[in-house]
This record gives structure tokens, C-alpha cells and sequence, in this order.
């Protein structure tokens, strides 16, 4: 691991003020620039170049679609040792797990935020993105209880395999993933390190976030998801179930979807006994809008290597197909109106011109 830098110190412009964690991957801290920009730094601390591409296509992953409660990258760049690094905008927010170090958290509490970031997830499943290292430590929680999810991970899944240098890749990729293996991550990954992450995996992690702020504690040990009831005895029954479902074991018998467990979060919301069943992905209303900007040092290089897919022209082709089509619906719209308007104009002059000769004649007499 590269040498971690000093408080006070300054990358490229950017003054550490406050060291926020230290991660097996890398460290992040609190940081202002030159003009009093407030933002939050992250570096990679693995010496590897592999490692370096790798943590830009990760940490990038956020900016390949749109949604409110995942935070971007505003900006990269490189150390004066080469390790990476990226920009994110500052919140007034704490971690998962500072609030539930602070207080106890409550069921409609912990109903709310798994909504919101189910949400969030549904729109990154949609674009073929899993975040693969969700932890109650990158779940942002701002005064208002809104949800910010951050920090994605370095994963089988972001597409990194290539041609050349694929042996490389997949050592230092295996060995990342086995970095970030924890508490929160599911079963069927930590058994073994290169495991793809998937949506059923992202799922569990969201359960072990959910029995966190619950319990104060991961779900993982010697306690299984089966005896959850005893552990959560003030807990409905409905969110026991759904917690019992999204943290089973095997994934083929866990939801499939952020989706289909976004179904039953709301379903206990609003009292309603969940379904604990497979759902079809949809197709997010209004997601399919990729940000247009993207600014930074290392902007193009980043972006090339992210592999990001160019929405830009399937949403001219959506765009110039909406447009035509209300185009024509107003035509049809005009042409309708012009049609009765003549209409009623033929039909109303031949009585107009009959009552003519009544009223010159009663005019006479």
C-alpha cells in the first residue's frame, strides 16, 4: 500500500483539512482548493498501474448514468507519485454508520432509506452497473433523512477484461476483491475472491445495511438470516420477511433485482404483506439521460478507459421519434379541426340564406 498523505499537505491544489477514513483500497479525505471550493478527495493507495486503471473505472461508474441520491465525480487527477485520485462534491451528511453509533434507528427510518437506495440501484442495474462494495460506511444520510450512495467498487463486473494484459488485470482485480470481502458483502462472493458481483449480491448488501441499522451490527457470524425473529423481535413481520428473503444464502433464493425488493419495501410501508417473489426489471422512466459533462484533469483518458456506452445518439434517435410523433399528432389534431369547421360552415348557409327573404319581408310590412 502507497504511503498515505499527511493533513495540511496539498495534491495538486487541493489542501487536506481532515482525514474522513482509510480504506484497503484507498483513503479519503476532506479537502478545499485554492478558491474555498469545499470537496471530498479520494486516493488510491494501491501502488499497482493495473490497480490505478481499475480504481478510475470504478469511481467512475457514477457518472455513467443520472440519478439524485448517487453522488458524482466532479474531477480527477494524479498525485506527484502517480496514484489517482477523484473530486466529489462535499455533503452535509453522515455514514450509516454514524448515525447508528449515535442513536437508534428506527423501522420506518430504515423502510425509507431502503427505498431510496433501492431506487438508486435499480437505476445502475438498468445500465448494467452493480456498485459491489455497499457497507453502512459509503451510505451517506443528510439531516432530512435522504440517501446518498457513493463509492463504487472495483469489480469483475465493470466489464475490465481485455486482450491484452488480461492475466494482470484479473490478479490485480482478484486481489482488490479480496480486499474489500467484509461483513457486508454476500456469501457467494467472499467464498471466493473473483466472484462477479451481481444485482442479487448488491440485494444482500442492502439487507446487511438494513439488519445494520437495526441492530447496530452486520449480519454475518455465527447469526444466519434464519433466527433474525429472535434478534428483531420489535421488528414487523413484513420487514422480518423481506430482510429474511434479500439475506438468504443462496442468491437463487434471494430477490433477483433491486427492483423486485423495492416492490416489498414499499408494500411494508404502507402495511402491506410483501410478496418475497421474483420481478421483471423495468426500464427506469427518465434514467436513460447521461450526463453530458464530465470535467477533470484526466477527463478523456478516464472516460475512454471507463468504456462508458455513448447514449448520445439512441437518445437523438428516441428524441427525433417522440418529436415526429407529436408532430403528426398535431397535424391530425389541425386537420380534424380545419374538417368540422368547414363542416359546419356548409351546413349553416343554406339556413342562413332561407331566413334572408323572411326578414326583408317583415321589413316591408
Amino acid at each position: 500500500m502507497s504511503e498515505i498523505p499527511l493533513v495540511g499537505t496539498k495534491i495538486r491544489g487541493w489542501r487536506l483539512v481532515r482525514l474522513l477514513g482509510v480504506g484497503r483500497v484507498s483513503a479519503a479525505y476532506e479537502v478545499y482548493d485554492d478558491g474555498g471550493q469545499h470537496a471530498v478527495l479520494k486516493l488510491c493507495t494501491i501502488p499497482e498501474k493495473e490497480a490505478h486503471n481499475l480504481f478510475l473505472r470504478a469511481v467512475y461508474a457514477a457518472n455513467r448514468f443520472h440519478h439524485p441520491r448517487v453522488v458524482p465525480i466532479l474531477q480527477d487527477g494524479t498525485d506527484e507519485t502517480g496514484a489517482p485520485f477523484v473530486i466529489r462534491p462535499w455533503l452535509d451528511a453522515q455514514s450509516l454508520a454514524e448515525v447508528a453509533t449515535e442513536r437508534d434507528i428506527t423501522e420506518k427510518e430504515v423502510l425509507r432509506m431502503a427505498e431510496q437506495l433501492l431506487d438508486a440501484l435499480e437505476m445502475a442495474h438498468a445500465h448494467g452497473i452493480t456498485h459491489g462494495a455497499l457497507t453502512p460506511h459509503n451510505l451517506l444520510l443528510t439531516p432530512k433523512g435522504s440517501i446518498r450512495l457513493c463509492d463504487f467498487a472495483m469489480t469483475p463486473s465493470m466489464g475490465l477484461d481485455r486482450p491484452s494484459n488480461r492475466a494482470s488485470h484479473a490478479d490485480v482485480r482478484d486481489r482488490i476483491s479480496e480486499m474489500r470481502a467484509g461483513p457486508y458483502t454476500a456469501p457467494e462472493r467472499t467464498s471466493w475472491a473473483g466472484a462477479r458481483a451481481t444485482e442479487a449480491a448488491d440485494v444482500w448488501s442492502v439487507g446487511a445495511c438494513m439488519y445494520f441499522a437495526l441492530c447496530k451490527r452486520s449480519p454475518k457470524g455465527e447469526r444466519t438470516s434464519q433466527n433474525l425473529l429472535g434478534e428483531l423481535p420489535h421488528i414487523s413481520k413484513g420487514t422480518l420477511a423481506i430482510l429474511n428473503h434479500a439475506l438468504n444464502p443462496n442468491p437463487d433464493d434471494r430477490y433477483e433485482s433491486a427492483y423486485a425488493m423495492l416492490g416489498d419495501v414499499r408494500r411494508a410501508m404502507q402495511g402491506r404483506r410483501p410478496k418475497l417473489s421474483f420481478a421483471e426489471k423495468p426500464i427506469p422512466s427518465g434514467g436513460y439521460r447521461a450526463l453530458s459533462v464530465v470535467t477533470g484533469e484526466h477527463v478523456g483518458a478516464a472516460v475512454s478507459r471507463i468504456g462508458r456506452p455513448s447514449m448520445t445518439e439512441i437518445d437523438l434517435r428516441a428524441q427525433w421519434r417522440g418529436n415526429a410523433a407529436l408532430i403528426l399528432a398535431i397535424v391530425a389534431l389541425v386537420g380534424v379541426a380545419t374538417a368540422v369547421m368547414i363542416h359546419e360552415k356548409l351546413t349553416e348557409t343554406p339556413a342562413d340564406t332561407r331566413e334572408a327573404p323572411a326578414s326583408s319581408e317583415e321589413t316591408q310590412r
